[in-house]
């Protein structure tokens, strides 16, 4: 459910700069180098076919970015995938540009059958003929944007009304924590929602909202946990060590269950 408005300060002047230059080193010192485009969307090439396969429900989510939308209104979805949003969201608003500019995964959204004001577009939000909406969403979108100032201001162009940035908190989920546990990611002084909020609290009026989701694994065994999650067979003890506070036993199964925050960032003209 969501837990309401965050009670954070919005950063200074000195702080977002800071926050930014340390964001834009961490896209950059990516090891798989996602910023690159290619490398981006040869990732998403391979991911697509079996990406709906293991994604979570995040309903209180869904639900929170509803409540801010309103039935007369068009919504550009950026970063729409395979649909996680533009599905659920389609009855409650009037148009819904579903953006992308991996052609496979757009390829799943359209597959799975679409209403008839669901339009698909296959290109990157930078594209100068993408049209202002009057709400614009972009969920989980900016993980390969070194320059987050520029980006989140060509967003905030797009939205007539309102913008929506969708992020986690941050915080690994229990298994990624394990696996970072030798060479942890470099911490960033802010949350990415922070420095978000941040771009856009001097032109917009700026609220973000702190959202909790259960995520729920059900495994027929602990050796399936343990594939899904590449653990190699010398670090399984280990591993099922560290998870042991999220693991019950499930029928002959095993279930992995944990929490998830994400943070909306609601920015309304």
């Amino acid at each position: 459910m969501s837990d309401g408005l965050l009670g954070a300060a919005i950063l200074s002047a000195a702080e977002l700069e800071a926050g930014l230059l340390a964001w834009r080193e961490a896209v950059l010192g990516d090891p798989q180098a996602r910023w690159d485009s290619r490398r981006d969307l040869a990732y998403w090439q391979h991911a697509a076919e079996h990406f709906e396969e293991y994604r979570q429900p995040i309903p209180h989510t869904i639900a929170a970015v509803q409540a801010q939308l309103r039935p007369a209104w068009s919504l550009l979805d950026v970063g729409a995938g395979t649909g996680r949003f533009t599905r659920p969201l389609a009855p409650f608003v009037r148009q819904i540009t579903a953006l992308d500019y991996s052609a496979d995964m757009l390829a799943v959204l359209v597959a799975a059958g679409l209403p008839a004001h669901v339009r698909v577009w296959q290109r990157d939000f930078h594209a100068p003929d993408i049209p202002p909406h009057d709400a614009v969403l972009a969920a989980w979108a900016l993980y390969r944007s070194p320059d987050l100032r520029a980006d989140v201001e060509r967003l905030w162009g797009l939205a007539r009304h309102l913008l929506l940035v969708l992020e986690d908190n941050g915080l690994p989920s229990p298994h990624v924590a394990w696996k970072r546990r030798a060479n942890p990611a470099p911490r960033l002084p802010y949350p990415r929602t922070a420095l978000i909020a941040g771009i856009l609290h001097e032109r917009a009026q700026v609220s973000v909202l702190e959202i909790r989701e259960q995520r729920v694994e059900e495994y027929p065994s602990l050796e399936a946990l343990l594939a899904r999650h590449k653990v190699d067979a010398s670090q399984s003890g280990e591993f099922l060590a560290y998870l042991s506070p999220y693991l019950a036993q499930s029928g002959a199964g095993v279930r992995y269950t944990f929490e998830a925050v994400n943070t909306l960032v609601v920015a309304q003209r």
